[in-house]
């Protein structure tokens, strides 16, 4: 099983801290376990289909939005 490495994470979550990390994990509903050392654990394939999930979800709202506006 392969996981996201703590620069993968920061970019994620736009935090380099683990503790900040962990919040915005939880504040956005990402599944994570957490080390001995309190770090955020995320599975990589997870995070690839929960981006996708996210990007699919922005684009729908978006053309929702435009067919709105037409």
């Amino acid at each position: 099983m392969e996981f996201l490495d703590q620069d993968e994470l920061a970019t994620l979550t736009g935090y380099k801290h683990a503790t900040q990390q962990r919040e915005w994990l939880e504040d956005y509903g990402w599944a994570h376990a957490v080390n001995a050392a309190g770090k955020p654990i995320v599975n990589r394939l997870y995070a690839r289909q929960k981006r996708s999930e996210e990007h699919t979800s922005e684009l729908q709202s978006r053309l929702h939005l435009v067919c709105r506006l037409l």
